[in-house]
């Protein structure tokens, strides 16, 4: 027992290394779109490229908005390697397929399969920390994922710079991808020998896992609440490269890089604001802050003309947004009626609604009102955050669920 506990508390770093990379394929392939998307365009005589540039840049979140849900149940049910096996090669799969692709609609196709493993690892990410982790470890395991999942965007965009035409920046996707599902089937694991968890050896039955999900008040909030959040930060990182090369003339490499300030400060932002969250007497109040403050950077420091000064605001902004993803995802496992056992199923519910806004909202709502216009576009991104600060004093928080524990006891 004490070497195969000892075997599962060093698997579990290997473990977590493989669902870093793993996160890393999906994102790869999706920001090589981001880059390479108006040139594709433009190959199969798509000029005016504002919509279809938008929806191909997204369509990896459709998976997200329905499939999230049965993902997290799936790996409840089944366990984690299985699951993600299936899913990383069907990803693996369009990736490559994508190389080939001639036409939009099989591009969109492709574009869409690429996000079921991101849909799946992002889903399960809760579950795979509760399973894993001790709860003492369990922010930071989370914090690292998130802050790699972040880190991943900014490094694929740049590395999309190096490559001359998108064909060669397609391929290499698809190598990685293959690369990834050979690793998982090889040093893949459900879960440890030793379970950290009291009710990790649990397989509740699937409605069990919905029913418990549903009915809590906390998951209804939390999900809105990041859905609301999430949905406009993510735009910054999606359309920012577009945005700085049409307005200000910037080349892609420098409007790239500006775009990977926020993206790296959002992942430093991961590893440290977990602590200053928990330090916080008035949680509530710091989601409201940040939400007003994120509102007016979405809206604004894009457009700040001087270099230095875009920079600092950009990277301040990474920290307030998409550096606080780890407090906002890991809220349910301090859930008393979710925990480990069905924090699968709990993140497959937030990631559906938060991936369905990140798709219908940018394509269906903001872009076309803003008419291609990207001021306008990032005004009602802001006004999506605006949303966001209004439920702020409703969310759910850990301190909240210590002393509601407290009274019960």
């Amino acid at each position: 027992m004490i070497t195969a506990k000892k075997e599962s508390s060093k698997y579990k770093w290997l473990i977590l290394a493989l669902m870093c990379f793993g996160i890393m394929s999906p994102q790869y392939a999706q920001y090589m779109m981001t880059i390479w998307g108006n040139p594709w365009l433009a190959g199969i005589g798509i000029k005016e490229n504002g919509a279809e540039f938008a929806a191909l840049s997204t369509a990896p979140l459709l998976p997200g908005a329905l499939f999230s849900l049965v993902s997290g149940v799936l790996v409840d049910r089944f366990g984690l390697k299985k699951v993600l096996i299936i899913c990383i090669s069907i990803s693996a799969a369009a990736i490559i397929a994508r190389i080939w692709a001639t036409s939009y609609a099989v591009m969109f196709i492709c574009m869409a399969l690429t996000g079921v493993a991101a849909t799946f690892f992002n889903a399960n990410q809760m579950k795979f920390v509760g399973t894993w982790f001790p709860a003492a470890q369990t922010g930071l395991a989370l914090g690292i994922f998130v802050a790699f999942n972040n880190g991943s965007m900014a490094l694929s965009s740049g590395v999309a710079t190096l490559f001359t035409n998108y064909s060669s920046a397609f391929v290499s996707s698809g190598i990685y991808a293959a690369f990834m599902v050979v690793v998982w089937l090889i040093l893949g694991r459900d879960k440890p020998k030793v379970p950290v968890a009291a009710n990790a050896e649990a397989q509740p039955p699937i409605l069990e896992c919905l029913k418990v999900v549903v009915r809590s008040r906390r998951i209804w909030i939390m999900a809105v609440g990041m859905m609301l959040f999430q949905s406009a930060a993510l735009t910054l990182t999606q359309f920012m490269p577009s945005a700085l090369q049409a307005d200000f003339g910037y080349t892609q490499g420098q409007a790239v890089t500006i775009t990977n300030v926020f993206t790296f400060s959002a992942l430093i932002g991961c590893l440290f604001t977990g602590k200053l969250f928990n330090a916080l007497k008035r949680p509530k109040l710091w989601f409201t802050v940040i939400g007003i403050i994120s509102a007016f950077g979405i809206a604004f420091a894009w457009r700040i003309p001087n270099v230095p000064l875009k920079v600092i605001a950009l990277s301040l902004l990474g920290m307030m947004t998409l550096g606080h993803t780890p407090i906002l995802t890991g809220l349910p496992l301090t859930f008393p009626e979710i925990g480990p056992k069905y924090a699968g199923t709990a993140g497959g519910f937030s990631a559906t609604l938060m991936l369905a806004a990140n798709f219908i909202i940018p394509t269906f709502v903001t872009m076309p009102l803003a008419n291609n216009d990207y001021s306008k576009f990032f005004y009602f991104e802001a006004a999506i955050m605006v949303l966001f600060v209004i439920i702020s004093p409703f969310m759910p928080t850990k301190i909240e669920q210590s002393s509601e524990n407290r009274e019960q006891k």
